[in-house]
């Protein structure tokens, strides 16, 4: 009979991909309460940014879920984060938020550019962390559920 090794095996990648997509929605749930508190009118473009951003056919959410958010990590994070991490785990981490948050100029939309920074960072460290893009792929994957379907902050 085999036995199962448990050894630095606590929480699945899975798993710990649900945590940490859950710990970042709650971040940016924070950051807009905190926004708001400090009298920064942000409703007026969080709601013009969801009218912009959010899914609205289904085939809109089978690609973002199929392909949009695999296809962005394993890019950002699995080849240029990478790529960058040969010198320096800093520099990967901050090139790759940096220019990942740049393939959101488009959306003319400063409050999204600053938060693709913010999870760009976020998801880096992670990567850099496990080393593992099926949990980078199922923390975004869980955070843009909850941010554009199941909670969103509007």
């Amino acid at each position: 009979m085999k036995t199962v090794n448990f050894k630095n095996k606590l929480i699945s990648p899975v798993g710990l991909g649900i945590i940490s997509g859950v710990a970042l929605y709650l971040i940016f749930a924070l950051g807009k309460q905190l926004l708001i508190m400090l009298g920064l009118p942000v409703l007026d473009d969080l709601q013009s940014l969801y009218e912009a951003v959010s899914p609205t056919k289904r085939w809109h959410y089978i690609a973002l879920i199929l392909i949009i958010i695999p296809g962005e990590e394993l890019f950002w994070r699995g080849y240029i984060q990478s790529t960058f991490a040969k010198k320096s785990n800093v520099l990967g981490i901050l090139i790759a938020a940096l220019l990942y948050a740049s393939a959101h100029i488009y959306s003319e939309s400063m409050m999204l550019i600053l938060a693709a920074i913010v999870a760009g960072i976020f998801w880096g460290i992670l990567y850099a962390w496990r080393k593992n893009i099926i949990l980078v792929i199922v923390s975004h994957l869980v955070f843009n559920l909850l941010l554009l379907v199941v909670f969103p902050l509007i």
